[in-house]
C-alpha cells in the first residue's frame, strides 16, 4: 500500500559509470528487504512543446513497498545511497495509497481496504502508467502536449514528472493542492478527458494504472526546494470533518 519516488540529477562526470552499472543497481534495489517492486528509468520533461523529452542527466526510481515500516526505515536512514551516489541533487517522496482508480503498475496493485478516504481539500499525488506500442507513441505524445498546455495554466498542479519505464512504458507523477482541483481538471475540464479518449481510441495502451496517493514525507531537494514542503506551507493546515485544523 506504499510507494516511494526517488529523483536524482547526476553530475556529468558520473553519468557513464551510472548508466553502465544501472542494471546491477536496479537488481540490488529489488533485493532490499521490504521492496515489492522497483523500476529505474529516465526522467521525462513533460512540456506543451514536446509532450515528453527524456533528460539524460536525471533519473527516476519508483519503488513499491510491502509495508510502510520498511519504507520509512529505509528512507529515514538515507536510502538509496548507492543510487544517489555523488548526485548534484536528489529528492525522495514517500506516498501512502489512497485510491486505485484503474489497473495495476506492472502487476503491483496496492491494497487500499480500510484506508481513510482523501478529503476534497486534501493534497494528493496522482501516479499513472501505460505501455504504448511503437506505432502509438506519436499519438500518445500529441495527447500529452494538449494536457501539458492546459496544466501550464492550472495553478492547482504544483509538481509534474514523467518517467520512462523500459522502452515503451510511460508514467507520470503529479502533485495537486487538493483532490477536488485534481478531479475537476481530470474529469470535468475541457481538455484531459477528451484527450485521453482520443488517444485510447487510436492507441491500444496496455498495463493501465491510475492511483491516488497521500504524500506523507519528503527528503532532499529538487530544483533547489522541496515540492512537498512548499505545498505544505501553502496549505499549512487542512480541515477534518469536524472543522478542526489538522496538520497535513
Amino acid at each position: 500500500m506504499t510507494l516511494s519516488l526517488h529523483l536524482v540529477e547526476h553530475r556529468v562526470r558520473e553519468l557513464p559509470a551510472f548508466w553502465r552499472h544501472r542494471p546491477r543497481l536496479a537488481a540490488e534495489i529489488e533485493r532490499v528487504p521490504g521492496v515489492a517492486h522497483a523500476r529505474l528509468g529516465a526522467d521525462i520533461a513533460l512540456t506543451a512543446r514536446t509532450g515528453g523529452r527524456p533528460r539524460v542527466r536525471r533519473t527516476a526510481l519508483l519503488v513499491a513497498w510491502h509495508d510502510r515500516a520498511a519504507r520509512d526505515a529505509c528512507l529515514g536512514a538515507g536510502w538509496p545511497a548507492a543510487y544517489v551516489g555523488d548526485a548534484r541533487e536528489s529528492w525522495s517522496l514517500a506516498l501512502d495509497a489512497a485510491t486505485v482508480v484503474r489497473g495495476a503498475w506492472r502487476g503491483w496493485q496496492p491494497d487500499t481496504s480500510g484506508v481513510e478516504r482523501l478529503r476534497p481539500e486534501e493534497p494528493v499525488v496522482v501516479v499513472t502508467y501505460a505501455a504504448a506500442p511503437p506505432r502509438g507513441v506519436p499519438a500518445f505524445f500529441r495527447g500529452n502536449r494538449e494536457v501539458c498546455r492546459a496544466l501550464d495554466a492550472n495553478a492547482a498542479e504544483t509538481f509534474r514528472l514523467g518517467f520512462l519505464d523500459g522502452r515503451l512504458g510511460f508514467g507520470t507523477v503529479t502533485m495537486w493542492r487538493s483532490q477536488k482541483a485534481m478531479t475537476q481538471f481530470t474529469y470535468r475540464g475541457p481538455v484531459h478527458e477528451p484527450a485521453r479518449r482520443r488517444v485510447e481510441e487510436k492507441v491500444e495502451l496496455r498495463d493501465h494504472f491510475f492511483a491516488r496517493f497521500r504524500p506523507v514525507a519528503s527528503y532532499g531537494t529538487w530544483h533547489g526546494g522541496d515540492p512537498l514542503a512548499d505545498l505544505r506551507r501553502e496549505v499549512d493546515t487542512a480541515t477534518d470533518g469536524s472543522g478542526a485544523a489538522t496538520n497535513l
